[in-house]
């Protein structure tokens, strides 16, 4: 491999959306079909962060005393993100209450002390000068929620860890698919 610097990507500017689990997975470029992914607006200056883990365990033999092989244990893939704007979509998937309304002027999102798994398709989309690039979560959930503050000088933040589930079905589908599309990067490399 060459040294690239066209290669090299900034977040540029990007947006958070989420949708139904199992939505289709755009293609890099495609336009998103009207009503299928809300966007979450506003995150704050952070941007995403993705974490990928891997437990391997040791395989052991009668014959060495190093292991022979390491076989899959766990796979863990999350999105770390904060949340600026404060509405029915954003507390719906921060709380994890598919029945948030608005009526009129008021938004109502609930708490509940029981309950029920919210599965949702989340797809990030960031664009470095005329690259853009997708990753595409089909089936994940909200795991984790930070404090929110509210304070007299800062913006109230709905920080949240979304973590990547197994798909249903085939299970050579992928937990995460990452696209990028970059018009001056026509040629095969090898």
């Amino acid at each position: 491999m060459t040294l690239n610097a066209n290669e090299v990507r900034v977040g540029g500017t990007g947006r958070v959306l989420v949708a139904e689990p199992g939505t289709d997975i755009p293609g890099a470029t495609d336009p998103l079909p009207e009503g299928t992914w809300q966007d979450l607006g506003f995150t704050n200056e952070e941007g995403v962060t993705f974490t990928k883990s891997d437990s391997l365990e040791p395989v052991a033999s009668w014959q060495h005393t190093a292991p022979v092989r390491l076989a899959y244990s766990e796979r863990e893939f999350t999105l770390t993100f904060a949340l600026l704007q404060i509405n029915q979509h954003t507390l719906s998937f921060f709380f994890g209450d598919r029945e948030a309304t608005k009526d009129g002027p008021v938004t109502r999102a609930e708490l509940r002390g029981n309950p029920q798994p919210d599965e949702r398709a989340l797809l990030v989309e960031f664009t470095d000068g005329d690259v853009t690039s997708r990753f595409v979560v089909p089936r994940g959930i909200v795991t984790e929620s930070e404090d929110v503050q509210i304070t007299r000088s800062a913006a109230v933040q709905l920080g949240l860890t979304f973590q990547a589930l197994a798909p249903l079905g085939d299970p050579d589908s992928p937990m995460a698919v990452w696209l990028t599309h970059d018009p001056s990067d026509s040629a095969e490399t090898g």
